[in-house]
């Protein structure tokens, strides 16, 4: 295997470097090098201070510690005394992937993935007793190698215990990526979120002025078939602007405060906004003895999400099929429930339940549950999961901190 990596990299081989290994090893040019480097940018940040840290703990006796990139490329090395920081100095574009005469370290947690140690008769610390190399795989934020850390020592200073202490070093660096990916990710959806409110408010007001003009049609005096195409783009317009006010609401999730919010006036409201014939359909089950009253919450992003999973339903089953919310404790959470017994949802598209391509509407634009799970998520500190309803169709559960429990 290493053979089969070195073969596909032979590309970019500057040629035999200094005997530093006393094994003719190569190196990379220095524009490769500094290409690699830029590459790994986020991870040599993540890792210089626990390298240079750790060669300060260890600097009574000679230790070099570096690390590689995920081809076994030296990108940064340090040394705990003098002769060890000389050495390290020399060590970056050094390839440590390759097979010598003694497996490298490196070149085993490249191939297998797992820590790793190895014993040469000669190294480039002491020549007279030998070197141990002890070397652990660091991983990106997503799991994949990204790297290794390598120590090395003379024999008479190496101690199995620094492989663990290599290890848990990696460990920590993987943390540091997964905080940059984190970071990266809260800046991608601000940025995102930017240009979804912008869109949204330029949109808004050119379909609330087609809608009230449609509306002003609808009570003209017109003959059946214009009627149907006027009442036909109001609901269309409609449908528009409410997809338009959830886009803005997407952007706008940025943890707003949280307060009590009374489940059975919140409900109220809600029947209302979707008109009579819905509000005949629904049966609510959210006033009674051990149901919660008021749950920490904000009023209008619930009311979004609930709208939208109400919407869902209604549109999910015939005129005469049954639609239901109902509210429960659930331990420590209050949990609201949506449900219909409409035709539910295969199983095999159950995976991209939240995806913003999910939509079993035609025509649909899918934001509708992502919405939903956006809001309840990252906006009131709650979670959304689904599970078939019985005997036929969906329940949508929302489940949020309790009166007891408010989370924030």
């Amino acid at each position: 295997q290493q053979h089969a990596i070195l073969e596909a990299r032979s590309t970019w081989w500057r040629g035999p470097a200094a005997d530093l290994l006393g094994d003719n090893s190569n190196r990379v040019s220095g524009d490769e090098l500094s290409r690699r480097m830029a590459a790994n940018a986020g991870m040599l940040a993540a890792a210089r201070p626990h390298i240079d840290g750790l060669a300060a703990l260890l600097a009574r006796v000679p230790h070099v510690v570096y690390l590689t990139d995920r081809d076994g490329i030296v990108l940064h090395a340090a040394g705990s005394t003098p002769h060890a920081a000389a050495v390290a100095a020399s060590l970056p574009g050094l390839d440590r992937s390759r097979r010598t005469a003694t497996p490298s370290a490196a070149g085993i947690v490249l191939t297998t993935g797992r820590p790793a140690a190895t014993l040469a008769p000669e190294g480039f610390l002491d020549h007279s007793h030998g070197s141990v190399y002890q070397a652990a795989p660091v991983r990106d934020a997503h799991g994949a190698l990204a790297g290794v850390i390598e120590l090395a020592a003379s024999v008479p200073d190496s101690s199995p215990d620094r492989l663990m202490l290599i290890a848990a070093l990696a460990d920590s660096i993987r943390r540091e990526l997964e905080h940059q990916e984190v970071v990266r990710s809260a800046e991608s959806l601000r940025a995102s979120a930017g240009v979804a409110a912008f869109m949204a408010h330029e949109m808004l007001g050119p379909l609330s002025i087609l809608h009230a003009g449609l509306a002003v049609l609808a009570g003209e005096d017109l003959g059946d078939r214009p009627r149907q195409l006027v009442e036909r783009c109001k609901r269309q317009a409609e449908t528009m602007k409410q997809s338009v006010e959830d886009i803005r609401a997407l952007a706008a999730t940025a943890r707003p405060a949280l307060a009590p919010v009374p489940l059975a006036e919140l409900l109220e409201e809600l029947l209302d906004s979707l008109g009579p014939a819905n509000r005949r359909r629904l049966a609510a089950d959210v006033v009674g003895p051990g149901r919660p009253d008021v749950v920490p919450s904000h009023r209008g992003l619930l009311r979004i999400a609930l709208r939208n999973l109400l919407r869902n339903a209604l549109e999910a089953v015939p005129e005469t099929g049954a639609v239901g919310i109902r509210t429960d404790t659930h331990g420590a959470q209050v949990r609201i429930t949506v449900w219909d017994e409409g035709p539910g949802i295969p199983a095999e598209r159950r995976a991209s339940l939240f995806e913003e391509s999910f939509t079993t509407k035609e025509g649909g634009s899918g934001i509708g549950l992502v919405l939903v799970k956006t809001v309840v998520e990252d906006a009131l500190d709650g979670s959304v999961s689904f599970e078939p309803n019985q005997p036929c169709g969906c329940r949508f559960h929302i489940d949020l901190p309790g009166p007891s429990n408010p989370g924030r």
